[in-house]
């Protein structure tokens, strides 16, 4: 009794799943940005009602306090979603270690994958 070669089968299943992987990984990467640039609009909007609000009390201290920390917040949302959008913008790709050599062929972790 012989054993069926299921090599050429077994590839092209995990090829198969990779594809999905990367398929899956993509959209969440489409939807992150599209969050972010939907949060962007929404904490703009706020701020600016914010500045808007503070303006129509006629006091200055108020308009005063309400465009410092609506600033504050732009700027250091700014940092902070930007740093987002990188991460967001930058792939990371499982690929099997074929070869003791390479990129991320010295990374922890499991043996059987590369980051690359």
């Amino acid at each position: 009794m012989t054993t069926p070669d299921v090599s050429a089968e077994v590839e092209a299943a995990t090829q198969r799943v990779r594809e999905l992987g990367e398929q899956v990984a993509e959209q969440a990467r489409k939807n992150g940005l599209a969050w972010l640039e939907g949060y962007e609009t929404v904490l703009k909007n706020m701020l600016d009602l914010e500045e808007q609000a503070a303006k129509g009390t006629g006091a200055e201290w108020a308009t005063s306090l309400a465009t410092t920390h609506a600033n504050f917040v732009r700027s250091t949302s700014e940092v902070v979603l930007g740093a987002m959008r990188q991460q967001l913008g930058r792939r990371r790709v499982l690929r099997p270690a074929l070869d003791d050599d390479g990129p991320g062929a010295d990374a922890p972790g499991p043996s059987h994958v590369r980051v690359e």
